[in-house]
C-alpha cells in the first residue's frame, strides 16, 4: 500500500495517503472519540509520509466546528481542494 501511494503521489495525477484507522475500532460505540482517532491518524501519516501538516494542525477546530458525524468529510475536502 505504501508503495502504491508513493507511486500515485509521484505520478502528479493524485494525493494519496496510507492510514491504519484499525484503532478506532476500540472506541466504535463512541463516534467523537472514534473519529478523533481517525483523525489523528491521518494527521500522522500525513506529516510522516508526505509532509503535510495540515490534518494535525486543524483536526481539533474541524471536530469541533463540524461535529464527529461530518468532520472526516470537511478534513479530506479540505486536503484535496485546490
Amino acid at each position: 500500500m505504501l508503495v502504491m501511494m508513493h507511486y500515485l503521489n509521484q505520478t502528479g495525477a493524485y494525493r494519496a495517503l496510507y492510514t491504519n484507522i484499525e484503532n478506532a475500532q476500540a472506541v466504535r460505540e463512541n463516534v467523537q472519540t472514534g473519529i478523533q482517532s481517525v483523525l489523528s491518524s491521518l494527521g500522522m501519516n500525513a506529516r510522516d509520509l508526505i509532509n503535510d501538516r495540515f490534518i494535525l494542525e486543524n483536526d481539533n477546530r474541524i471536530l469541533k466546528e463540524r461535529g464527529p458525524f461530518s468532520a472526516l468529510e470537511e478534513t479530506l475536502q479540505s486536503v484535496v481542494s485546490p
